[in-house]
């Protein structure tokens, strides 16, 4: 990995993400700072002015991938001004990012991490935990805008159907692409349901 005419920023990233590689390849236990150093093209000494210990680069490394599919989940949403059409958007970062943390999860597993509930393995389920509130708080935001446009008409709470988006995006994660056609027509044909089921009910409030 070349350096030339980069900042340390893009030089920290840059490692970050060949240390993504070396770690999902290879597990965590197994691989050094030195093989993270070779890999990227750098000193240890370098890698070492950048993160004091692999644990750091771990945990730095897994809330840069969560950062990036939180950034990437609101770009996506604010594109679209159709509830439906934001539902659509979730495809790519779901396929893409969600598995990631689920990887990383099966990684530190697989490296008997959560044994003894290591640091590593509190620090990768902190990130996970801070992953579902602020994805739940994202979608609370999206349907909140959605039923306040007419567009969701609903007696489920924001909550609830945020959480239910959220738990979808898990299983997506998981089962792929087919799952989240599915996951998406159920969840969009069960919202439109129940607005049918209480148009009138809410034609008669909002008519008082």
């Amino acid at each position: 990995m070349k350096h030339t005419g980069l900042s340390a920023v893009d030089h920290r990233f840059g490692i970050v993400n060949t240390a993504r590689d070396v770690f999902y390849s290879r597990g965590y236990h197994s691989v050094s700072m030195e093989d993270i150093a070779a890999k990227a093209g750098v000193s240890k000494t370098s890698l070492y002015n950048y993160f004091s210990s692999k644990l750091e680069l771990f945990a730095f490394m897994m809330k840069h991938t969560a950062d990036r599919m939180l950034e990437e989940i609101e770009v996506l949403v604010a594109s679209q001004d159709l509830f439906e059409d934001k539902i659509e958007a979730l495809r790519r970062p779901m396929l893409e990012h969600f598995p990631a943390m689920v990887v990383w999860s099966k990684v530190a597993d697989n490296a008997g991490l959560a044994q003894g509930q290591s640091r590593v393995w509190r620090i990768l389920m902190k990130h996970m935990r801070d992953l579902r509130r602020k994805t739940v708080e994202l979608f609370v935001s999206m349907i909140d805008e959605a039923k306040d446009a007419g567009q969701i008409r609903t007696e489920l709470s924001s909550v609830y159907l945020a959480q239910m988006l959220a738990g979808f995006a898990s299983e997506v994660a998981v089962f792929g692409v087919d799952y989240f056609n599915t996951a998406k027509e159920v969840f969009l044909c069960g919202t439109r349901q129940i607005s049918d089921e209480r148009s009138e009910y809410f034609s008669k409030e909002d008519a008082r």
